[in-house]
C-alpha cells in the first residue's frame, strides 16, 4: 500500500507526462524524474537477500530498472517490482507514481475498451490525472470504438 496521498501521486504523474506525446515520451518523463529525484544508494531486500540499489536505467525493453548490487554481483530489477525499504528513500514517491501512472492507464483502457465487443461505448477517464495527452488518446480510442 502506498504511503503517499493519491492526489500527490496524481500530481507527480501529471508532472512527468505533461509534455509527453506517446508512451515513449511518457516513459522518458518518468525515468528522468526518478533518475533526478531518487537518492541512491539505498538498501532494500529482494527475495530475502539484502541488496544495494545503486542507480536506475532505461532498459531496451522500455522499462525503468533499478541497478542492484550485492558484493560483485549486479542485477537489474524492474522498478515496479522493487520492494521499497521503510522508510523509503528520498525520491521514492516517483517510483510509486510510475507504478500507478502508465500501468493504471493501460489497465483502465483495456478494461473499458472490452465493452466495445458488446456494442457499448467505453468509459475512459477524460479528466483529472488522465487529462492532456492521455485524455486526447482516450477520446480517439473512444471514438474509434464507437464508430467501429
Amino acid at each position: 500500500m502506498s504511503t503517499w496521498a493519491p492526489a500527490a501521486l496524481e500530481a507527480l504523474i501529471e508532472e512527468a507526462t505533461r509534455d509527453a506525446y506517446g508512451e515513449d515520451e511518457q516513459l522518458t518523463g518518468f525515468f528522468t524524474m526518478i533518475e533526478e529525484s531518487l537518492v541512491v544508494p539505498f538498501t532494500t531486500t529482494v527475495l530475502g537477500v539484502e541488496v544495494s540499489v545503486v542507480g536506475v536505467d532505461l532498459a531496451e525493453d522500455a522499462r525503468v530498472v533499478a541497478r542492484c548490487a550485492r558484493g560483485t554481483a549486479r542485477q537489474n530489477i524492474g522498478i515496479v517490482d522493487l520492494p521499497l525499504p521503510e522508510p523509503a528513500p528520498e525520491g521514492a514517491q516517483w517510483i510509486e507514481a510510475y507504478r500507478i501512472g502508465p500501468a493504471e492507464l493501460a489497465r483502465r483502457t483495456t478494461a473499458q475498451l472490452s465493452c466495445c465487443s458488446k456494442g457499448q461505448s467505453p468509459r475512459l477517464p477524460l479528466t483529472g490525472p488522465t487529462a492532456g495527452n492521455r485524455g486526447e488518446m482516450a477520446r480517439i480510442l473512444a471514438n474509434a470504438c464507437r464508430h467501429g
